[in-house]
């Protein structure tokens, strides 16, 4: 058995006990490993009877503290999505499996680096899930690492935990929002004034030399019909939201 790019002797008595052979259903089980620029990319690939799947991450080879951090998170990341589609898939009824029109679930994660400069890491995670419905569905997921000064932050960190914060700044970004519609949405899913809703809303954030990037997955503010949405705030009005220590240690490290 080959997990990452290590391989497990997985022992065939235990207790006095054989353990089952792997499930004769499998069709195709991969877990490939390529090192590239300091970079390993991982490449997990199933396919079975009732399902597909495709979880792509990376790391990064450094052995310093700070960089072991960003790629552990990378991976625990990944690997979540990983075992709670197979808890799911393994839930599966054989009413489900038998019905007429079933087709295989499908599974894929992808990961990319929204921006990296020094210890500055901004990542993104994209998911789709197809789970035989009348249509699939996807996610952007993230995760931000201000330099081994502060490690990894989130959205509650950069806003100080302060929801009033919080509010005025899903109110701006859902202004950018209806600006790129076609016509404005008659109402928002999301409501405005329950904070847990707005700061679920906000967590899937990315940064760059830009600004801040919101990315709104299908549900979150919108119905599927809408798609997806980013919602760029500039340095210049994110200043006046985020935490000042935040805000001045990145202008001493990148200017």
């Amino acid at each position: 058995m080959t997990i990452g790019n290590k391989r497990l002797r997985l022992p065939l008595e235990k207790a006095g006990q054989i353990q089952q052979l792997p499930n004769p259903l499998t069709v195709f089980k991969r877990d490939n490993v390529t090192v590239t620029d300091g970079i390993s990319r991982h490449l997990i690939e199933e396919k079975e009877e009732t399902y597909e799947l495709s979880i792509e991450y990376f790391e990064f080879n450094s052995p310093q503290r700070f960089w072991r951090l960003v790629s552990s998170h990378i991976e625990a990341k990944a690997l979540d999505q990983y075992y709670s589609f197979k808890a799911d898939a393994a839930g599966m009824n054989e009413g489900e499996r038998n019905r007429e029109l079933f087709r295989p679930w499908e599974f894929q994660v992808t990961t990319e680096e929204f921006f990296r400069s020094d210890e500055f890491v901004s990542i993104r995670f994209f998911v789709y899930m197809d789970y035989g419905g009348a249509h699939g569905n996807h996610r952007t997921m993230t995760s931000n690492f201000f330099s081994s000064t502060f490690g990894f932050v989130d959205v509650r960190d950069f806003l100080q935990h302060d929801d009033e914060t919080a509010k005025k700044v899903l109110a701006y970004c859902l202004k950018v929002v209806e600006a790129g519609l076609d016509e404005p949405p008659q109402e928002w899913m999301i409501n405005a004034e329950d904070v847990e809703q707005v700061w679920r809303a906000l967590e899937d954030f990315n940064f760059d030399n830009r600004g801040l990037t919101f990315n709104f997955s299908p549900y979150v503010i919108l119905p599927y019909v809408y798609g997806d949405h980013e919602a760029h705030m500039p340095w210049s009005v994110a200043s006046g939201y985020i935490g000042e220590k935040y805000l001045d240690h990145w202008h001493s490290s990148r200017f």
